[in-house]
């Protein structure tokens, strides 16, 4: 009896171990990553409750402990489980992130230069208009073979994309660092796009940036969208002290989302770019969320912008 009830110990314990371990760290914690405001603190209180039932249903067997007690350890743990469970499907309902929707939905157009640009710059901003219901597309124009390994970071690219829930992202191969050397045929190719999407809003670099491939990312959207009636510029970590924002977006709610994406350019991650680290981003959301009375915000400066045909703002 003593050994069955060992036995069911070790069960509850590796049972909880793979339910909580997958719920923090499976493929769902993608989703909680993405939905839930606080869901960090939700994996890692999965990932100790699960540490602790483990400990607690193989004490039996560590400190020889009687049926008896074999017995009240196995309720104990299947309790502390209940618990834990029932606690985290509470926060994932009460702290599930929630967008307004939008009356219409729109479709937007974002262009980058290298594959973690839009991520850094305005992931919250792409993430949360994905959630109000709004089509939304990302072209980059460079692989970034090199600041990193092209194959590496194309992939990355795809994969931070997905994380903000943008399921469209194209990836040029136009020569990093000499962007500017193609303009031509850059210009050619965000026409094809805008042409192919029809986007009501399209969101690129700033002119107020020092790094020369942003610029000439610039420019040339603003040649391929001379007709357009709605542009606005995102805040990258290069931009000048010149960039001056007036419309910004409330990103509270997606700064766990927008660092989820950031992570998956490990490439870039690996250079330890004081940029992409969390304090920085953070920093950066308060800054601009303090100018408009709101927590964190992204900011972004406006070409052109015909409210009512983007419908977003």
């Amino acid at each position: 009896m003593e050994a069955t009830a060992h036995a069911d110990c070790l069960a509850v314990a590796l049972a909880h171990a793979v339910l909580f371990g997958l719920l923090a760290w499976g493929p769902s914690s993608q989703l909680l990553l993405r939905h839930v405001r606080h869901a960090r603190l939700l994996r890692q209180g999965l990932l100790a409750g699960s540490v602790a039932i483990i400990v607690l249903a193989l004490s039996p067997w560590m400190f020889h402990l009687s049926e008896r007690w074999c017995t009240v350890v196995a309720v104990a743990a299947i309790t502390m489980s209940s618990i834990l469970l029932l606690g985290g499907l509470f926060t994932v309902i009460t702290c599930r992130i929630r967008a307004e929707a939008a009356p219409v939905p729109k479709r937007v157009l974002t262009v980058g230069a290298h594959p973690d640009d839009l991520e850094l710059a305005c992931g919250g901003t792409l993430a949360k208009l994905v959630d109000m219901g709004h089509d939304v597309h990302a072209l980059v124009l460079s692989r970034g073979g090199v600041g990193g390994a092209a194959a590496v970071r194309c992939a990355e690219a795809r994969d931070g994309a997905r994380r903000l829930g943008v399921g469209d992202v194209l990836v040029h191969d136009f020569p990093d660092t000499h962007l500017a050397l193609t303009s031509r045929e850059m210009t050619l190719a965000i026409e094809n796009h805008i042409r192919s999407i029809d986007p009501h809003l399209i969101i690129t670099h700033s002119a107020h940036d020092y790094h020369q491939d942003h610029l000439a990312v610039h420019q040339a959207v603003l040649r391929a969208a001379r007709r357009h009636h709605s542009i606005l510029c995102f805040e990258s970590p290069s931009v000048t002290s010149e960039f001056k924002p007036t419309v910004f977006f409330d990103v509270t709610d997606y700064m766990v989302v927008k660092q989820h994406a950031v992570q998956a350019h490990q490439d870039q991650l690996r250079g330890k770019r004081t940029y992409m680290q969390q304090q920085h981003l953070e920093g950066m959301a308060m800054f601009r969320g303090g100018q408009v009375r709101r927590e964190r915000a992204e900011a972004f400066e406006v070409v052109r912008l015909l409210a009512d045909q983007a419908g977003l703002v």
